[in-house]
């Protein structure tokens, strides 16, 4: 029992003590320390949340944006919780409910506080759809056969399946040509659809030249078609008119640049050889159904000539056939065609045909040559004709050379070489020639070819009746003659040729 008693007096005097510790200890005239306070915890006292969506359809996800939740504390301060602090629960959108409570929850510590605010849930709105019928009035084209026969659309209104827009065919109205039409189901109404029109074949839309012509600058810029619900009638039907203006190109030809890499090519095994300054690449062809002259580039060392292909409207596709020979620049020479070596031997080609269509641009050959013609030197003798007919032809030639068969006559495989087709101008064909003579010999025989449809035969315009050729003696270098002949028809073989004039030569 006593030492209870002195265990509690001893507790009570350490009291004392620590009570005087704090107490002011200096006497009279002593100065004393003022007390120190500890700082305040604030806790968490409440959260509010604002700026909160507040409708919503059914089957719709819930929207976080423009949610704010401020939390307060018990010093009045409040702070601004950022979106991954705090959870809202509560939200189901399976079904309609004009008071959907939504719980946000935010816990600082062990202190947890929530509040809550009501969304409503509306029923789904029902899409009104509609039949678009549309109707374009088209300008631009004169005919709708071969290759813009058809109209087409192209328009966000239909799909395909990778989200691409998709093209339909319009139809032609029976009675107005100019007026095409189409109709689509189901389509949705208060919506901006975008639209362009084109021309095409039965193969489908010209996408590079038959977009409907807009005033835009922009070639990307489409048509816009808005439909609204006002615009339908009683029937669901929404009717909308446009008016398409195409630039029609010519489709039925196109001109490629025709290019042709030369070479010589003597023997089998031999190398190849470029040709000689002064002999030119020659061909006939069937565009121009005549000879031609190409011209070699400075830039890539080929020889080009543009030709202009027909082209079938029903394979979208023409055919260029060419046969290739060499010539001087006045004239082809037949007696150097092109061709290849097969087996040791030269064997010579004849309307090489390539195929062309709208999209072509160039038409590539390379023809070997196993020889070429002499080019004249500057005292060589050349020979200019001319002559005209009684109506023109498909093909005036001249064949000539230093010697004719047995007979003297002018026959297409004889010795006298075909050597160049005439130029036909204002119903005179006319040609300049340069022979090769030999040393010491300054005789001529030539004959003028023609040919025409309904011919069985090459016909020949000589000196008379039994096709003997003329036959001249150059008395300058420089030598020409004029012809006259009658129209030769189906079934002729010879019209004797009249000579107007002559200079530099005599007739032998």
């Amino acid at each position: 029992m006593k030492k209870q008693i002195f265990l509690v007096l001893l507790a009570a005097c350490s009291l004392g003590l620590a009570s005087c510790a704090c107490a002011p200890t200096g006497g009279e005239g002593e100065e004393s320390s003022s007390s120190t306070s500890l700082p305040v915890e604030k806790t968490l006292e409440s959260i509010e949340a604002k700026g909160y969506r507040t409708e919503y359809y059914v089957d719709e996800a819930y929207d976080p944006i423009g949610l704010k939740v401020t939390a307060t504390y018990s010093d009045a301060s409040t702070r601004l919780l950022a979106g991954t602090e705090y959870t809202v629960s509560g939200f189901d959108s399976s079904v309609a409910n004009d008071a959907l409570t939504l719980t946000v929850s935010y816990t600082e510590g062990e202190i947890t506080k929530t509040t809550s605010f009501n969304v409503q849930i509306l029923p789904q709105e029902e899409e009104v759809k509609c039949t678009l019928n549309i109707a374009v009035n088209v300008s631009g084209i004169e005919s709708y056969t071969d290759f813009h026969s058809h109209i087409y659309i192209n328009t966000s209104l239909v799909k395909t399946e990778d989200n691409k827009w998709d093209t339909k065919v319009l139809t032609q109205d029976e009675t107005d040509s100019n007026l095409w039409t189409i109709s689509f189901p189901e389509i949705l109404v208060e919506q901006v659809y975008s639209l362009n029109f084109y021309y095409g074949s039965n193969e489908g839309a010209n996408w590079d030249y038959g977009k409907n012509k807009l005033e835009s600058t922009d070639p990307d810029a489409c048509l816009s078609l808005e439909i609204n619900e006002e615009d339908m009638d009683s029937e669901g039907n929404v009717n909308k008119s446009f008016t398409a203006t195409f630039e029609v190109p010519d489709l039925s030809s196109v001109t490629v640049d025709c290019v042709v890499t030369p070479s010589l090519l003597k023997t089998s095994t031999s190398e190849e050889e470029a040709l000689s300054d002064g002999v030119y690449v020659w061909a006939w062809n069937n565009a121009t159904n005549s000879n031609v002259r190409f011209e070699k580039s400075d830039t890539d060392g080929k020889w080009h000539y543009e030709l202009t292909v027909a082209i079938d409207a029903t394979t979208l596709s023409g055919s260029l056939k060419c046969s290739f020979t060499l010539g001087l620049e006045s004239a082809p020479d037949w007696a150097h065609f092109g061709g290849e070596w097969e087996d040791e031997s030269f064997v010579q080609w004849t309307d090489v045909e390539k195929t062309v269509t709208n999209e072509s641009t160039t038409v590539e050959y390379t023809v070997h040559f196993k020889d070429e013609p002499v080019v004249p030197s500057g005292d060589s003798y050349n020979l200019t004709v001319n002559i005209s007919f009684g109506e023109t032809y498909n093909y005036v030639g001249l064949r000539a050379g230093t010697s004719t068969n047995d007979q003297g006559k002018c026959y297409v495989n004889n010795p006298i070489g075909w050597v160049s087709n005439m130029t036909e101008s204002e119903g005179t064909y006319s040609v300049k020639y340069y022979p090769d003579l030999g040393e010491n010999n300054t005789e001529l025989y030539f004959a003028i070819e023609i040919w025409n449809d309904g011919f069985s035969s090459n016909a020949f315009v000589g000196a008379n009746t039994s096709w003997e050729a003329f036959h001249i003696s150059f008395t300058q270098a420089n030598a020409s003659i004029t012809l006259t002949s009658a129209a030769i028809t189906a079934g002729d073989t010879l019209q004797v040729g009249t000579v107007v004039s002559s200079e530099g030569l005599t007739i032998l």
